[in-house]
C-alpha cells in the first residue's frame, strides 16, 4: 500500500486515505503532513479587531495593546526566549499561537517577510516540508507547499497543497500576511498561515498564529500517531492535567509547530547578511542550533543527518526550479 495521500486540487476537498490497515510508518507519515501543513486557521476565530483591515490602524492598535498586556509575561518567560506561547483544542479547532519578540529591528523584518514568497524560505526548513513554490497569477500570490515524512522523500511524493494570499498589509509600523487553504487531507480545512508583527524598540514584536479544523479521520491518524512514534512528546504550555506537567496530544503538536515556525523566522533573519550562494546552508545550521535549544520537543535528527536530507531536498528545488517543473 502506498504512502502517499492523494494531492489536493486548489479550492476542492482531498479525497478520503485508503480504509485499509495502517502500518505505524504510514500513520506517522501522515501525522508528519498534517503537522507541516496546519498552518493557523486562528483567525476564523480571531477577535474582530484582529481581522480588521489594517489601513484603518485597528489591527495595529490591537497588536500595540497585546505588546504591552504581555510585557511582564515576555520578560519572564521560561524558554529563555521573550515568547509565549498559548494552545486549545475545542473539537472543532485545534490551535496554537507564538507571540513574542524577535531580535531584529522591523525594517529588516518587513523587508524579509513582506513577500508572500518568503513563506517558503520559512516553510521549507520543517523536516516535513519537501519543497515550496511560489506563482503570481491573476493578481494572486499562491503557494504551494509539498509535505511528507521527515526522514528524506521527494516533492513528487508528498501531498501537495495551495494557499493563496488573502491579506497583506504593509506600513512603517504594522504587517500582516495571511495565507489560507480551504481544505487538507482527510477532510481537514480551514488552513491560514497568519503572521503580525510590529516595531518594539530595537526588536519586532510578532505573533505567528498555527491551526486547523481538524476531521475525526485525522483525530485517529494524530492519535495513532501520538499513541507510537510521538508517545513521548510534549509541547511547551504548562498543564498540570498532563503526564510531565506540558501540554501534551494534538495541543502539543499545534505548540511544537508553532515554536518551529517561530525559530525559522528567526534563522531566517539571522542569515540575510550571508552570500547569497552560501545562505541554504547557513539557514538550515542555525535553524538547528534554534530548534536544539528545545531539543525534548523539537529534536527529530542529529545535526549532520538534519543538514544532509534538506541539502538534498533544496538541490532537488533548485533542479525543479530550472526546469519549470514547480
Amino acid at each position: 500500500m502506498t504512502r502517499n495521500l492523494p494531492r489536493a486540487t486548489p479550492g476542492g476537498t482531498a479525497t478520503r486515505a485508503t480504509r485499509a490497515s495502517r502500518p505505524a510508518r504510514w500513520i506517522a507519515a501522515v501525522a508528519g503532513i498534517l503537522a507541516a501543513i496546519g498552518l493557523a486557521a486562528a483567525l476564523a476565530q480571531a477577535p474582530a479587531a484582529s481581522r480588521a483591515d489594517a489601513a484603518d490602524g485597528i489591527a495595529a492598535d490591537a497588536l500595540a495593546a497585546r505588546h504591552r498586556a504581555l510585557a511582564g509575561a515576555l520578560a519572564a518567560s521560561p524558554f529563555g526566549l521573550p515568547l509565549v506561547v498559548r494552545s486549545r483544542d475545542e473539537g472543532s479547532l485545534a490551535e496554537g499561537e507564538i507571540v513574542g519578540l524577535v531580535p531584529h529591528p522591523f525594517p529588516a523584518f518587513a523587508a524579509a517577510f513582506a513577500d508572500p514568497r518568503a513563506f517558503c524560505d520559512v516553510a521549507v526548513l520543517h523536516p516535513n516540508v519537501k519543497g515550496c513554490t511560489h506563482a503570481r497569477a491573476n493578481g494572486e500570490d499562491r503557494v504551494t507547499l509539498y509535505a511528507g515524512r521527515k526522514h528524506y522523500e521527494s516533492a513528487g511524493r508528498a501531498y501537495a497543497q495551495e494557499f493563496v494570499a488573502s491579506a497583506r498589509e504593509v506600513g512603517e509600523g504594522y504587517l500582516r500576511l495571511v495565507l489560507r487553504s480551504p481544505a487538507g487531507p482527510l477532510d481537514t480545512r480551514d488552513y491560514v498561515f497568519a503572521l503580525e508583527a510590529m516595531p518594539a524598540g530595537d526588536a519586532t514584536f510578532i505573533s505567528v498564529r498555527y491551526a486547523y479544523r481538524p476531521s475525526f479521520a485525522s483525530r485517529t491518524v494524530t492519535a495513532g500517531y501520538l499513541a507510537t512514534a510521538g508517545s513521548g512528546k510534549t509541547g511547551f504550555s504548562i498543564d498540570d492535567s498532563a503526564a510531565g506537567g506540558r501540554a501534551r496530544g494534538l495541543r502539543g503538536v499545534v505548540e511544537r509547530n508553532a515554536m518551529r515556525h517561530y525559530l525559522a523566522l528567526v534563522a531566517v533573519l539571522d542569515t540575510r547578511a550571508v552570500e547569497v550562494a552560501a545562505r541554504p546552508a547557513a539557514r538550515l545550521d542555525r535553524y538547528y542550533t534554534l530548534t536544539d535549544g528545545f531539543a525534548a520537543q523539537l529534536r527529530e535528527f542529529d545535526r549532520a543527518e538534519y543538514v544532509a536530507i534538506k541539502t538534498r531536498e533544496f538541490a532537488e528545488q533548485r533542479e525543479r526550479d530550472r526546469s519549470g517543473g514547480g
